[in-house]
């Protein structure tokens, strides 16, 4: 089970609202209560602002990095 999703799969069948979003469904059937996810990163792969670095950038490898942000909307 997605921890997301444990709001909704844990309701009782037919309590979900077709006609709303998942976001909506999950805040009613959660009570509320939000879902927090905490990574924990070296001092150095934290750029600030929730964003971290997923890859490494080399001379040979002159790849832009891409950025993690840790922003769920609520």
């Amino acid at each position: 089970m997605v921890a997301t999703q444990a709001g909704v799969e844990d309701a009782p069948y037919g309590m979900e609202n077709q006609k709303k979003s998942f976001q909506e469904n999950l805040a009613e059937t959660s009570g509320g209560r939000s879902f927090v996810f905490q990574n924990k990163l070296a001092a150095s792969d934290d750029l600030g602002n929730g964003q971290a670095v997923l890859e490494t950038v080399t001379e040979q490898d002159p790849v832009i990095p891409t950025v993690a942000t840790h922003a769920f909307a609520s």
